[in-house]
């Protein structure tokens, strides 16, 4: 039972993160002709909760280092609940645009805090399930989602779409409310006595209490001490991880779905709302997967498997979409095409960017260094909202695909040559690899 109430905050944080971004692109078709949106005002509605989630991203890190992890995310669930009504009772695209931003705020701060809180609380053997977790959460949350926009599809009631993202906040206030602060924060703080009272709550691992007790900690980590080796090279190896996860078109293809495949020749706006409800199927059941394999095969093997696969199959899907019009036959190529794209990125740069990222920055930058990271993240969200459909206007679908797939390539190469196996590591365990002066690559060694 000790980990359920970790893993609901794992998930359920997901589900905000997934639901909040993702439940526009139902929403979107209604607001567009309801507000008159061209393809720039709708860029807009998308971006402004990632421009939110940005700046919640960046800061904090900071407050999560002075307030502690646990504080930071129960004051996000009053925004969690507070803005899903503030965007229900929006009389203009600027009012959705604007309570999307406050929204964006609680999400990028839970991207970043509920993964280290949910690291620095689990023992090395479940860590990677348990993290992953936050994952699954997001994919679930899209598909709710998806679920929500296809029900109220045919009534438009795009307000009841954004009213109900605000209940998942009350399940993740309860969760957090039955949980001690992390261990790992109350050791940083010179609390020690409060650290193993809290690690003995959450897990009882006592060689992981020892081993995280004799890990020499300075209260005051600073910002310049990411950039200077050897931890430079981790934030090297966890920004290019982020920024492979969001330039691969992955947020894209789950943001504007429906606009996708109503270009490739799937009916009616009913009919490509429920081909997109099969990809968030095919998202949430490969993480689930994910889980149940991360502490047992490893973060390497998935990620670079995972990148192999993605990469093909959007190589394929961008050769296939250079000719304008698609048979039969290639709408059917193309669907399959774009579940492999989908199942691969589940299995590997889904989950495994915030599992790595939670493990390999040492304790008193810990809180920085992943608030940098998931900053990158939600800047390249930005980035690739707001050009995806520009893009696929100015250099057709197929052409953009290709792009992708290229990205995807990159990172590939990238992962085989940076990212370290952390499996059944502890995080103490990998400090002190870090201080040892380790290669990245070598950081889960013993």
């Amino acid at each position: 039972m000790r980990f359920v109430a970790v893993g609901l905050v794992s998930g359920t944080a997901g589900v905000l993160f997934g639901y909040s971004v993702a439940v526009v692109a139902g929403a979107l078709v209604f607001l567009t002709d309801l507000f008159a949106l061209d393809t720039l005002g709708s860029e807009v509605v998308v971006t402004s909760v990632l421009v939110g989630a940005f700046i919640g991203a960046m800061t904090s890190g900071e407050l999560a280092a002075r307030w502690g992890e646990r504080r930071v995310m129960m004051i996000t669930c009053v925004i969690f609940v507070l803005a899903p009504i503030g965007l229900a009772m929006a009389g203009s695209a600027t009012e959705v645009s604007l309570w999307r931003g406050i929204l964006g705020l609680a999400v990028g701060t839970v991207s970043m805090v509920a993964p280290m809180y949910v690291a620095e609380a689990s023992p090395a053997a479940r860590r990677g399930a348990l993290v992953s977790l936050f994952q699954f959460g997001v994919t679930l949350g899209i598909l709710i989602a998806y679920l929500i926009n296809f029900a109220f599809t045919d009534s438009g009631e795009w307000r009841w779409m954004f009213a109900l993202g605000c209940l998942p906040g009350f399940v993740l206030f309860g969760a957090l409310w039955t949980l001690p602060e992390s261990p790992r924060w109350l050791l940083l703080k010179g609390r020690n006595a409060e650290a193993r009272s809290a690690m003995i709550r959450l897990h009882a691992d006592p060689e992981e209490i020892e081993a995280a007790e004799t890990v020499p900690v300075e209260q005051n980590g600073r910002w310049g001490e990411l950039f200077m080796a050897p931890v430079g090279l981790v934030l090297v190896m966890a920004g290019g991880l982020f920024l492979f996860q969001n330039l691969s078109g992955i947020d894209g293809i789950l943001y504007y779905a429906p606009q996708i495949f109503l270009s490739v020749g799937v009916s009616a706006q009913t009919g490509a709302i429920l081909a997109t409800i099969g990809l968030g199927a095919v998202n949430m059941l490969a993480t689930v997967g994910a889980m149940f394999v991360v502490d047992r095969l490893g973060r390497r093997p998935l990620l670079i498997s995972g990148l192999a696969v993605m990469t093909a199959s959007l190589g394929v899907l961008g050769v296939l979409l250079l000719n304008p019009s698609v048979s039969q036959g290639e709408e059917l190529i193309t669907l399959v095409c774009l579940a492999l794209f989908v199942l691969a990125f589940a299995f590997s740069m889904g989950p495994l960017p915030y599992v790595l990222t939670s493990e390999v920055f040492p304790l008193r930058v810990r809180a920085r260094g992943m608030s940098l990271a998931t900053a990158t993240s939600w800047l390249l969200n930005i980035v690739v909202a707001m050009t995806f459909l520009s893009l696929l206007k100015f250099a057709g679908t197929g052409a953009t695909f290709l792009v992708y797939a290229g990205v995807c390539l990159a990172g590939l190469i990238f992962s085989w040559f940076m990212v370290p196996e952390t499996r059944g590591r502890s995080l103490a365990q990998i400090e002190a690899n870090l201080r040892a002066g380790r290669p990245v690559r070598r950081l889960g060694d013993i």
